[in-house]
């Protein structure tokens, strides 16, 4: 057996080089994504580039490639530096690579493997969301008031009867997994206290109702979104009419910190989405009935403080989604009935565009789902009661397809989830507070199963 030791490891007395270290990065990005790393042992990064991971056929490397990223200091932040991934999958096909930084000298570290494609797990929670074992769940406030869900049987198939945990909850359940793949669930519960529960999957039962840190009250629906450190954060409309949140400080499911206000008058409840830099970005709707946002300065750090996203009263509360191209879209109803939207001017700039219609005789909030090549399809209950939706006609193309009916009648706004297989499902309630699922045929089609019924009945969804 030879090693071979690339002479740029050396100086010129044949010395080994001290390598600069990357302490750590994100183990997923995508693309036209920014994201931070931080690093040891270098008094400036000169260089970052990745190299993908090999797929060798009789001594052939046909997936031999090498990007290199333009990257900058993070500003206010020491040994970090922010990188930008390509915007073409067609220049960096999607897959692992392996991520060297060079410092002053150009001697490069040891590499951490990074993979680049479009968001697989949620990194925001939902009503709906995909379990560790690939199938769907859908969460909400059963007939007696209690906590109900069901889940698909296997991934992408039909859905077994509801599950019921208990409790008595007055707003819609908002669920996610952290970073280790532990299930919470967050509800208001009775006096607008907050609740959780989650899923021990060593002793294959959910935990029981546990109080969300001390006890705190909530005037809305929750957003939950999950960390760059993987803990979960909840926001809530306080009790003032605040724009409030707690946050995990560990591992433990029950170890919450203080609640943090970061104030404000705010009408609706929030929408919370994840910046391509992993900075969590809130919107709400606000007096006078105008869209107001703020977002974390650094990836888990301080706020930016309100400012005014202009342009749009809205009727109903915004929805925040990340398309392919990284950048966020803020969706809400205006007071003319219409859909409406903004996007990023940049992934995680504070520019926005000017807001867009996308459609009149539409009633209520959106649902936004990310297709498996990471282009947005709207959901929202039109005039008529029934399902429509309209989607872009490529991921982060900006143009979209003319509205279509999916039928249904719809009684409280739908909800969205991609299948392990990349379909989109949304799940609504019809009448008689009965839940219905449909489901597309294809990843990314516009061709649909149909409406058929999810076990069990909902109050509120």
């Amino acid at each position: 057996m030879e090693i071979y030791y690339p002479p740029y490891l050396f100086d010129a007395n044949g010395n080994r080089l001290a390598q600069p270290v990357i302490n750590s990065v994100a183990s997923s990005v995508s693309y036209g994504q920014q994201f931070t790393l931080s690093y040891a042992g270098a008094s400036q990064v000169k260089r970052v580039a990745w190299v993908r991971l090999p797929s060798v056929t009789h001594g052939f490397g046909s997936d031999q490639r090498i990007n290199v990223l333009p990257h900058s200091a993070t500003p206010g932040v020491a040994n970090s530096v922010t990188v930008t991934t390509p915007a073409d999958p067609r220049k960096c096909p999607p897959g692992h690579y392996m991520l060297f930084i060079f410092n002053e000298n150009g001697t490069p570290s040891v590499a951490k493997i990074v993979r680049i494609g479009v968001p697989d797990a949620p990194d925001v929670g939902a009503r709906v969301f995909r379990n560790s074992g690939g199938q769907l769940a859908v969460f909400y406030r059963g007939a007696n008031g209690d906590l109900a869900y069901s889940t698909q049987e296997t991934p992408g198939s039909g859905w077994a009867t509801h599950i019921s945990l208990g409790g008595f909850i007055t707003a819609n359940p908002v669920g996610l997994p952290n970073s280790q793949g532990v299930r919470h669930i967050f509800v208001r519960g009775s006096d607008n206290v907050l609740y959780h529960q989650w899923y021990n999957r060593s002793a294959g039962a959910w935990s029981g109702w546990h109080l969300l840190g001390a006890g705190v009250r909530s005037l809305s629906e929750l957003a939950v979104a999950r960390n760059t450190n993987g803990r979960l954060q909840v926001f809530f409309r306080g009790a003032d009419d605040s724009l409030q949140y707690i946050a995990q400080t560990g591992d433990d499911p029950n170890s919450w910190g203080a609640l943090v206000s970061l104030g404000g008058i705010i009408t609706s409840e929030p929408s919370v989405a994840v910046n391509a830099d992993g900075r969590l970005y809130v919107v709400v709707r606000g007096g006078g009935n105008g869209l107001y946002h703020q977002w974390q300065t650094t990836p888990g750090g301080g706020w930016s403080g309100w400012q005014a996203l202009p342009g749009l009263a809205a009727n109903s509360a915004p929805v925040a989604a990340r398309g392919a191209n990284g950048r966020l879209h803020v969706f809400s109803q205006g007071m003319d009935n219409a859909l409406w939207y903004a996007t990023q001017v940049q992934p995680g700039g504070d520019a926005w565009t000017s807001h867009v219609p996308l459609g009149s005789s539409l009633v209520g909030k959106p649902a936004v789902g990310v297709d498996a090549d990471g282009r947005l399809t709207t959901f929202i209950q039109g005039a008529d009661n029934a399902l429509h939706y309209r989607q872009e006609t490529g991921p982060g193309s900006g143009q979209w397809t003319n509205w279509a009916s999916l039928g249904g009648t719809l009684t409280a706004p739908p909800a969205v989830a991609r299948n392990a297989d990349g379909r989109l499902q949304v799940i609504i309630q019809g009448v008689s507070n009965v839940l219905y699922h449909n489901l597309q045929t294809a990843p990314n089609g516009t061709s649909w199963t149909g409406f058929g019924r999810v076990g069990g009945h909902a109050s509120t969804f």
